[in-house]
């Protein structure tokens, strides 16, 4: 049998033996020489592991440093709280509004109906307050206000001075309306009137400016009105009634 070739069977014993060379296989063949241990060793590279970085040292102290941060935080921790129990309590808050509107104030209500108090009080000098349907009172003369046509009668200027009192008292919160009346008989000729609306209007005026000037009942709260010689306040064509019925009529309402 041949010899096995050279880089067979030497080469696989070679391997096994960790660097023989191949030629220790071949029989007959002069034995290898072998270098010294310690050339081989100086030739063979040798590979020296890194030293690990979680040593018992270091993990003593990250353990260390860790137990450090839980105990600080929680001393903190404790020492805010202590502060927070003491430290008073927050105020509510302030709100400012700006740019606000203020309103005017609500004027005064009236009173649902006048009150005749004063009214009644002139009742001893001739003068008669009398509740209407409604809230008005209408105050009439128990004599004429009037001698003839738009002649005031002198009994009763001092009369109209009383009532004037107790209108202007009551300026901005009554609405007086003075209507004049006449008796039933009729203008005749081409006078100064045409007929008894004419005439009775000319009497209101006069009453009216008689409150102005003597008594100072501001002229914004009264007007002028005439019934002539209807809705007379004395019934009756007799003389008594014609006589009375020269007079004024005063319609009192609450103001707006």
């Amino acid at each position: 049998m041949p010899p096995p070739r050279n880089g067979s069977l030497g080469r696989g014993l070679g391997d096994l033996l960790g660097g023989v060379p191949e030629t220790i296989g071949v029989a007959g063949a002069p034995p290898p020489s072998v270098e010294p241990v310690a050339e081989r060793a100086e030739q063979v590279p040798v590979t020296v592991a890194g030293k690990p970085f979680w040593t018992p040292a270091r993990c003593l102290m990250a353990f260390s440093a860790g137990l450090v941060l839980v105990l600080g935080g929680a001393a903190i921790g404790t020492w805010a709280a202590s502060r927070m129990e003491q430290s008073p309590p927050l105020a509510s808050p302030v709100i400012v509004v700006t740019n606000t509107v203020t309103l005017p104030p609500e004027p005064p209500q009236p009173k649902s109906v006048v009150d005749r108090a004063d009214l009644d009080s002139l009742k001893g000098i001739g003068i008669l307050a009398q509740r209407e349907k409604g809230e008005s009172v209408r105050v009439m003369f128990e004599a004429p206000v009037f001698s003839s046509r738009v002649v005031l009668d002198p009994d009763q200027r001092p009369v109209l001075q009383q009532l004037g009192k107790v209108l202007a008292k009551h300026a901005g919160e009554w609405e007086v309306r003075i209507v004049g009346h006449t008796d039933s008989v009729p203008m005749r000729g081409s006078g100064l009137y045409r007929d008894n609306k004419e005439l009775g209007l000319a009497r209101a005026m006069e009453v009216m400016r008689v409150l102005c000037r003597e008594a100072n009942v501001p002229a914004s709260m009264m007007v002028a009105a005439t019934a002539g010689d209807e809705n007379s306040p004395f019934a009756g064509n007799d003389p008594e009634a014609s006589r009375k019925n020269r007079t004024v009529t005063l319609v009192i309402r609450l103001s707006p």
